[in-house]
């Protein structure tokens, strides 16, 4: 008889043991169960709040490909979140596709964060295709996240982008 791995796991996260709950899961994975939506959002969404490496995410959500875009609002949003401050762009608009394709909110700090991610890695296509898609959202980072953009663009020497910003910022503070 096997035990109830997803339990096991649950109870794990409830104590804030997140390299315990991750061995626990593959474990589960050798023995051929799977884990179930709720524990894996738990799951997701406390490894996402940790210090722990993208990999171990990465890893753990590709023995559950179906299960990803079935995560929560909330829990999607941090994990593009994630991916975007760890430099990991492309899964991070792969997950907000998905969040889209489901018409869930994406939150300020998910379209900031994956902002200040293609413009740390010089992807200025596909600055400006999301600039445009977050701004017709009415989306505008507050003071702080707002200066740290500028002046990334004005590094990058994206002149409109960083004039466009400044001015949207200047209009609402």
């Amino acid at each position: 008889m096997l035990p109830d791995f997803n339990a096991v796991v649950w109870k794990d996260y409830m104590k804030k043991d997140v390299k315990d709950v991750v061995m626990m899961v593959d474990q589960m994975f050798c023995w051929g169960q799977e884990i179930s939506l709720g524990a894996l959002d738990a799951l997701v969404k406390g490894l996402c709040a940790s210090s722990i490496c993208i990999k171990t995410i990465s890893g753990l959500l590709e023995k559950v490909p179906n299960f990803t875009h079935q995560l929560d609002q909330e829990t999607l949003n941090e994990l593009v979140q994630k991916y975007s401050k760890k430099g990991s762009v492309h899964r991070a608009r792969a997950i907000l596709h998905g969040m889209l394709s489901r018409h869930l909110r994406l939150d300020r700090e998910t379209h900031t964060a994956l902002m200040m991610g293609l413009c740390k890695k010089g992807d200025l296509s596909g600055l400006t295709s999301y600039w445009k898609f977050a701004r017709t959202n009415n989306w505008l980072p507050d003071l702080k996240d707002g200066k740290t953009l500028f002046s990334r663009l004005c590094r990058r020497r994206w002149l409109n982008e960083a004039l466009e910003l400044f001015n949207a910022l200047l209009a609402l503070y």
